[in-house]
């Protein structure tokens, strides 16, 4: 990686430092970790892992939306709900989880590490800024100006700021030995999300690419299948009984922290290694493909939010540039 190329990642990971360090005041909850198979949400909560450790603040509990049994926790401790982009409207189970937090907890300092923010109904946009208000000490950090203007306009109530994506924030050092990975024979990934942020409309055709989504959702390995069953089951099917529910929750937490999360920055970084171009709708494929300089194309999702963050924060990038058809 060039000495140029560095500075411009060191001043994304500077930027994070600068914005929230101020903000942790004591001891963290770490909530709404990523319990499944999407590798990019796994790349923000080790950019939090990473982040928070460097703080010198201790990290005394982790936890998913589910596995959140909302304990007692002392005033002076922070409460942390990870990063990505599910606060708004598209994935409203999460931030369902978002509002029950806030107001469970009105005496504690809250922070939404870096969200993308997205609603097409403006009515619940109201109603969940309400909500919001009602918090003295709640922090929302937007990853792009898009969704900070959101913020800015519409929760006024609250504390609201700007920084690049928490996978900026991941140790150097565990992508260190993917640098020297260069594309082999030209080789092109198509990745192409297939949840429902996918768009129809930019629908493109590259025979000559390897077409995936991220390989933990198009082709899960035997390991992977039977972690996304064991946490899909837990969700929906597990027993009226608390006892069970929280030891079950509990083995979850820790697989997940112990087993997964590694796991799935490996597969995702060795994943991406081998390629020369990307041609991305997803955000973290974007994002992990610069920290590991690629050449990248991207084409927007439902809510735009690669563009948000490229418009943001990228756009001295060279090798990044929006998707056009030949």
């Amino acid at each position: 990686m060039s000495p140029e190329y560095q500075v411009k990642l060191n001043l994304l990971s500077n930027k994070i430092n600068e914005v929230i360090t101020p903000l942790i005041t004591g001891d963290v909850h770490l909530t709404n970790l990523p319990y499944h198979n999407n590798m990019g949400d796994a790349l923000i909560w080790q950019g939090s892992e990473d982040f928070i450790t460097s703080t010198g603040h201790q990290i005394l509990s982790r936890t998913s939306f589910k596995s959140f049994t909302f304990p007692k926790i002392r005033r002076e401790d922070v409460i942390i709900l990870n990063g990505g982009g599910s606060f708004g409207d598209i994935w409203r189970i999460i931030m369902d989880f978002f509002l029950k937090v806030i107001q469970t907890y009105p005496e504690n300092r809250i922070l939404l590490f870096p969200q993308s923010v997205f609603y097409e109904n403006p009515t619940l946009m109201a109603d969940d800024a309400k909500i919001l208000a009602k918090h003295k000490d709640l922090h929302l950090i937007a990853r792009d100006t898009y969704s900070f203007e959101i913020f800015s306009k519409n929760f006024p109530a609250n504390n609201v700021y700007l920084a690049p994506d928490m996978a900026f924030a991941i140790n150097p050092e565990r992508l260190k030995k993917w640098y020297t990975f260069s594309g082999k024979d030209n080789m092109t990934l198509y990745l192409r999300r297939i949840d429902k942020e996918w768009v129809n409309e930019t629908e493109i055709s590259l025979p000559e690419a390897v077409t995936s989504d991220w390989p933990t959702i198009s082709s899960p390995t035997f390991f992977e299948r039977i972690y996304n069953a064991a946490v899909q089951r837990s969700m929906y099917h597990l027993p009226h009984n608390l006892l069970i529910n929280a030891t079950y929750w509990k083995a979850l937490d820790w697989s997940a922290r112990k087993l997964i999360l590694k796991k799935y920055l490996e597969r995702a970084s060795s994943f991406l290694a081998p390629f020369y171009q990307i041609i991305t709708t997803r955000l973290h494929v974007l994002i992990l493909g610069v920290l590991l300089e690629k050449n990248i194309e991207y084409i927007d999702n439902s809510s735009k939010k690669l563009s948000a963050f490229v418009d943001t924060w990228l756009s001295d990038f060279s090798n990044i540039s929006h998707y056009e058809p030949a």
